[in-house]
């Protein structure tokens, strides 16, 4: 399935707390959603599937455009859809801030779990309000 697929091969762009955090979140959601535990992917390209980071972090593969584009999305925002390099197509959620990341896990995840997932479109989010409650499930 496609979440078989996808959680073959995650990457983090980075290390910080907020990415500890995802990947417990995903190492809870890959069982349920695939019966099987995700694989965290230590080299971007190779077996990597998703792509997670910041702006700053997957500044190379971004055109300045997107970037501006998710820039505008506030600290909070986040970007995620297919962003192919070098031949391959990665799904990538890519926030201004980790915290972005993380609340575009769990929209990702939302949509796996509900099967409104669709690999190649693309979804952005900016928060309406500054402070936001995390719906821990």
């Amino acid at each position: 399935s496609e979440a078989d697929r996808l959680f073959s091969g995650i990457f983090f762009f980075g290390k910080n707390p907020t990415y500890e955090a995802i990947q417990k979140e995903l190492q809870l959601a890959a069982p349920k959603l695939t019966g099987k535990a995700p694989v965290f992917s230590i080299e971007r390209l190779n077996q990597t599937q998703v792509w997670l980071g910041t702006r700053e972090e997957l500044a190379q593969v971004f055109g300045l455009q997107d970037q501006v584009t998710i820039r505008s999305l506030g600290e909070d925002g986040y970007w995620m859809g297919p962003v192919t390099f070098q031949g391959r197509t990665y799904f990538t959620i890519v926030g201004n801030r980790p915290v972005g990341v993380l609340y575009g896990v769990f929209d990702w995840l939302k949509s796996l779990q509900s099967g409104t997932f669709g690999p190649s479109s693309i979804k952005t989010e900016s928060p309406k309000i500054q402070l936001r409650m995390l719906n821990h499930w």
